[in-house]
């Protein structure tokens, strides 16, 4: 039955919906200069509040790159810019 379901579904739909629907999705601001997560107010790597961007990420995520920090390794992000989606 399960299976049935990730056939139907994707499997890509069902992982989003246990680890940010169902579980713990949370809110946080990436600076798309530098790649940092980063306060809602400015970027205090590049000095500048223009580059930040919203991102809903798995809070076991964020936790995941808060205890790296805290042992000196600073992930970065990478914001992918896709153009307009208009036509």
């Amino acid at each position: 039955m399960e299976r049935d379901c990730l056939v139907g579904h994707g499997a890509s739909m069902t992982m989003y919906e246990r680890f940010m629907v169902a579980s713990d999705k949370y809110i946080t601001y990436i600076c798309k200069k530098c790649g940092y997560i980063e306060q809602k107010s400015w970027c205090q790597h590049c000095r500048r509040k223009d580059t930040l961007c919203e991102l809903e990420m798995p809070y076991c995520a964020k936790l995941l790159f808060q205890e790296l920090m805290s042992m000196h390794i600073r992930p970065k992000i990478k914001m992918l810019n896709f153009g307009s989606l208009e036509n």
